[in-house]
């Protein structure tokens, strides 16, 4: 999810600039904010996305179940039998078995499941302009719960890679790429901060910390702007203290994870767990037919629902929904759209 504008360098781009203040993608499960002079589109490969393609709202949408795994460069991931498996959640034997994302027969038989997955990934093109070279922070990480949840659950973990694909290619992400491995704040791991690295060893996790930069505009090639192509990993390790059984998380509407980019802000250090606690009903039915708004060529109309005694709810099509209809709602006020879909409940 990422915002780009293919816009040259002039006192009139930074004019509009000042006037746009943020962005934002929207999906089912993950959002992204970018800030003043960032951009983002959805990916569209290895090469950058048409410059048509880029807007200021993007949507992503996943689904499936989460099983432990382990990780220290979010690239090569291992998992425990069960049958390997204390009561602590620790491992009986040095012995892990190496998992395959393109066939996870046997990672699926091993948890009793089926089409588990160890991570999942969500991935967008970012864009910077500036007129010298700049920093770019990832300055937001939180993993919101839309459901009850336990705050003691602290295994989520979240890989961050950057490849710039300004004036070239990217490939499949490698360790060269990670910004950094994200836990949740005191997260800890059986054997002091380390996670799985082979079938039979552990080592430490990485610390990598790399910042984005937009390029100065003066360098061949980045006169429109830098561009990156970001891949966010998402899983749960499995050798987290917390992770004391097999554990599964199902993505839904009910959780998100909220990613926000700002030139020069404060870099986050941890996944942050934030639980909704105001929830919403709203009534089935079918929306107005006539178009509330748009925003980046996407419709929005008026669910017939409102919150808060007055505040209207919006979803992104006319179709008639109901409690299980895979339908997203919306918020629009003072010009700022926010999504309340895992707060509501479909009556």
């Amino acid at each position: 999810m990422v915002v780009v504008a293919a816009i040259a360098l002039g006192s009139s781009t930074y004019a509009w600039f000042a006037i746009n203040g943020k962005v934002t993608a929207t999906g089912m499960d993950f959002t992204t904010t970018v800030q003043n002079n960032l951009f983002i589109a959805n990916d569209a490969g290895n090469t950058k996305s048409a410059e048509a393609n880029f807007g200021t709202t993007i949507n992503q949408k996943k689904g499936g179940l989460l099983q432990p795994v382990s990780t220290v460069d979010g690239i090569s991931y291992f998992y425990s039998k069960t049958t390997n498996v204390l009561a602590s959640g620790n491992v009986k034997e040095m012995t892990w078995d190496t998992y395959d994302a393109n066939n996870t027969t046997a990672f699926d038989a091993n948890y009793n499941t089926s089409g588990a997955k160890g991570y999942y990934d969500y991935v967008y093109q970012l864009k910077g302009v500036a007129a010298a070279e700049t920093n770019i922070n990832l300055n937001k990480l939180d993993l919101i719960y839309g459901g009850t949840s336990n705050n003691d659950q602290k295994a989520y973990r979240v890989a961050v890679f950057a490849q710039d694909i300004t004036t070239t290619t990217a490939g499949t992400v490698a360790t060269s790429d990670l910004i950094k491995i994200y836990s949740v704040e005191n997260a800890t791991n059986f054997e002091d901060g380390k996670a799985v690295n082979s079938t039979t060893t552990r080592a430490n996790v990485s610390a990598a910390n790399v910042q984005l930069k937009i390029k100065a505009p003066t360098v061949s090639g980045y006169e429109n702007g830098t561009y990156y192509k970001i891949t966010v990993r998402l899983w749960l390790e499995g050798d987290d203290n917390t992770c004391n059984n097999t554990t599964f998380m199902k993505l839904d509407d009910k959780w998100r994870l909220d990613m926000g980019w700002a030139i020069d802000d404060v870099a986050v250090t941890y996944i942050t767990q934030t639980e909704t606690t105001t929830k919403y009903t709203i009534t089935a039915g079918t929306p107005v037919s006539d178009v509330a708004f748009t925003i980046s060529g996407q419709n929005y109309y008026d669910s017939g629902s409102t919150i808060n005694t007055s505040t209207k709810v919006y979803v992104m099509s006319n179709a008639a929904f109901n409690s299980t209809s895979n339908t997203r709602f919306f918020t629009y006020e003072g010009g700022n759209l926010t999504e309340i879909t895992n707060q509501v409940t479909v009556q």
